[in-house]
């Protein structure tokens, strides 16, 4: 049997690096196009999925945590994802979303095959405190995933982009 002391230090270990938060971001996701012969056009995308994901430390083998999703974008490209309750982290808390859509990304070397979607990772930044009602307008396509804040300047972001194609 483990001694009182080993038992309490272990459990003040798991309350260091558990983290309680209430994270709300609030968006919408636009796809902008250049459709040869036609010109450029933009529309708020619909169905896109969404997965709101706090990154873990990858010396530690712990996968990411799913704070939130899948949520789908409605029909004027709006989502939220939220995450409430106590998630472990041994480092400062690191969210990102990651939206699986059919945007045409030019940025992207392989064409679009059937059954296949982009999926880009949005990286919303390392911060020691929660994400209280974040509004974002995320822009995919020709912009290349930038993404612009509720008070309309560009947030500093992280973006990775590559075709996923799920097994048959």
């Amino acid at each position: 049997m483990m001694p009182k002391s080993a038992l309490l230090f272990i459990l003040a270990l798991i309350l260091k690096f558990s983290s309680s938060s209430d994270w709300v971001v609030d968006g919408d996701v636009e796809c902008k196009e250049n459709i040869h012969g036609l010109g450029e056009f933009s529309h708020l995308l619909q169905e896109a999925t969404i997965h709101f994901y706090e990154r873990d430390d990858k010396r530690v083998l712990d996968p990411d945590d799913l704070l939130d999703g899948p949520v789908l974008t409605d029909i004027m490209g709006h989502f939220q994802v939220k995450a409430r309750g106590v998630y472990e982290t041994f480092t400062t808390p690191d969210p990102y979303l990651q939206i699986d859509h059919l945007c045409y990304t030019p940025t992207h070397k392989q064409p679009l095959r059937m059954g296949c979607y982009y999926r880009t990772i949005i990286d919303l930044g390392k911060s020691s405190k929660a994400i209280n009602d974040l509004k974002v307008h995320i822009i995919l396509g020709m912009e290349s995933a930038r993404l612009i804040s509720g008070k309309g300047k560009d947030l500093e972001i992280k973006t990775i982009e590559k075709l996923h194609c799920p097994p048959k």
